[in-house]
């Protein structure tokens, strides 16, 4: 019964460490998007700002 107890713990253990790696990789992964977003987000500020130049250079 105890060796049963022990090897559950173990594989909770395990679980544990698995999950705590796979929400690091996602707390990761999210960071990179959201530096993208934010990269894309100044660029299309960029060219908003330069097509409004355009419009009121030509009238």
């Amino acid at each position: 019964m105890q060796s049963e107890i022990d090897s559950l713990r173990q594989r909770i253990t395990e679980f544990d460490t698995r999950n705590a790696e796979l929400i690091r990789q996602m707390m990761e992964e999210s960071n990179r998007h959201d530096a993208r977003i934010e990269k894309l987000e100044q660029y299309l500020d960029e060219l908003e700002k330069e097509s409004e130049s355009k419009k009121n250079a030509s009238r």
